[in-house]
């Protein structure tokens, strides 16, 4: 099966509590072949720190460098602009949305990059999500009318 490369774009505020916990969840994907791309939008609180100290312990990613690119708004833009500013910087044939206060199942990435390949004819894809309380525990699953930024979508060129 064909490996595309995949974006993970994370834009960040104010996230200092969750990010560690994100950023830790997608590096221990079994779908290898990310690239994660993150966008401090300007927060203040500990979240740029974070970042930058994870990017400090990421290891080489083969033809792409780093795994891990981290960039600060010069401003506060806001969510719209911010995930515009991700997606001019990514280079993966698929990109995927993840919230900085996001935990990945491990299998996420790889299960739905193969329901993709499987389905040319698909071009974006969601998930469901369950909440959990500050134990990692599940309290409640999204419901249908729910919205939430959990997505993979093909990159058009």
């Amino acid at each position: 099966m064909k490996k595309p490369l995949v974006s993970i774009l994370i834009p960040v505020h104010n996230s200092d509590k969750y990010l560690k916990d994100c950023l830790r969840s997608i590096k221990r994907q079994t779908y290898k072949n990310i690239e994660i791309i993150a966008i401090d939008d300007r927060s203040n609180d500990e979240s740029y720190k974070i970042l930058r100290t994870l990017k400090k312990k990421d290891l080489p990613a083969g033809r792409h460098g780093k795994r891990i690119r981290i960039y600060r708004n010069i401003k506060r833009y806001g969510i719209a602009v911010t995930l515009n500013r991700l997606i001019r910087k990514s280079k993966g044939e698929i990109i995927g949305v993840v919230s900085s206060s996001d935990l990945l199942h491990r299998d996420r990435i790889k299960r739905q990059i193969s329901y993709l390949i499987k389905n040319p004819g698909v071009v974006a894809l969601g998930t469901q999500c369950a909440f959990v309380n500050k134990k990692n525990i599940k309290i409640d699953r999204a419901q249908s009318n729910d919205v939430y930024l959990k997505f993979f979508f093909r990159r058009f060129k």
